[in-house]
Formats: structure tokens, C-alpha cells, sequence
């Protein structure tokens, strides 16, 4: 059997800032993340070419909390309401269910609690 469903996580920095720039490339982006977001996009550009069914989950903070249950997503961009956070167990939790679901098919995916 070949692999034919990916779930990746990167980071915020990947996600669209706007229509035509990356949080990585705003103004006051902290330096010290900038080499990771660098990989995670080279990463995301693999994934682009790759024939899988890809979603790459780009979190803010990851917080060592368990699942609430309670948070927000959005397709390549962050989402609304957007608290630069994420419980450890959300984000699990929505890797999970994305499993299942498949509603992010071929999309960068924004989450915060």
C-alpha cells in the first residue's frame, strides 16, 4: 500500500497574512521564529506537489492543557477570534477528527482557542 492521507503541523508564520503575503513576511514577526517558519514553508511546498491528500495544521503557541473542546479554524488563514493559542489536546484533537472528516483536503489550516 502507498501512503495517500498526511496530516502535517508547522506553524502560524505559513499562514496567509493577506491575500498576497505570509505571516512570516509582516512587519514584526519575531526573528527567532523565522528559521522554523522557513522549513515549515519549505515543508508546505512539498506537501503542494506531493499526490496526497494533505492538510497542514499551522498552530500559534501550543499549550501544555488539555482538550476544551472549544476552538476555531480557518483555511489558510488564521482564524477569527484568533488568541495566538492553542491547547496541546485541541490540537490533537482536531488532527483527529480531521482524520475522519477530511474537511481541509489540500489546505493550510489556522486554529486557536
Amino acid at each position: 500500500t502507498s501512503l495517500k492521507r498526511i496530516i502535517a503541523v508547522g506553524s502560524i508564520g505559513i499562514l496567509n497574512n493577506t491575500d498576497d503575503k505570509l505571516i512570516m513576511d509582516a512587519p514584526g514577526y519575531p526573528v527567532k521564529f523565522l528559521a522554523v517558519a522557513k522549513e515549515h514553508l519549505l515543508a508546505y511546498g512539498h506537501l503542494k506537489n506531493a499526490d496526497l491528500n494533505w492538510t497542514f495544521v499551522c498552530p500559534p503557541d501550543i499549550i501544555n492543557a488539555d482538550s476544551t473542546g472549544v476552538y476555531h479554524t480557518t483555511a489558510n488563514y488564521p482564524p477569527v477570534p484568533n488568541n495566538w493559542k492553542i491547547n496541546a489536546g485541541d490540537l490533537a484533537m482536531f488532527i483527529l477528527d480531521e482524520l475522519i472528516k477530511n474537511e481541509y483536503i489540500k489546505e493550510r489550516v489556522g486554529i486557536s482557542n
